[in-house]
């Protein structure tokens, strides 16, 4: 009983992954507010708000260099451009 306990509770907090929209559609019948999921086509990630599946993100998300290494390239270019 304690794993079938374990299991729903880990059930209800995955990331459902398809393919298409069409494919999760057929499997997920009757979607609850807060699901995630993430389709193939396109890589992304959708959210239900409880009426419609909407995109989590628009856009992908890029990541942002390290504020360290801004500065240690900037100064590596004035050494070039002094020369």
């Amino acid at each position: 009983m304690h794993i079938q306990s374990l299991a729903e509770a880990v059930d209800g907090r995955t990331v459902l992954r398809f393919a298409v929209s069409t494919a999760r559609d057929i499997k997920v019948t009757a979607p609850v507010a807060g699901m995630i999921c993430r389709l193939s086509t396109p890589k992304r990630y959708w959210y239900y708000t409880g009426s419609i599946w909407t995109q989590l993100a628009p856009a992908p998300v890029h990541k942002a260099k390290h504020e360290k290494h801004k500065k240690h390239a900037r100064g590596v270019r004035g050494v070039r451009g002094a020369s």
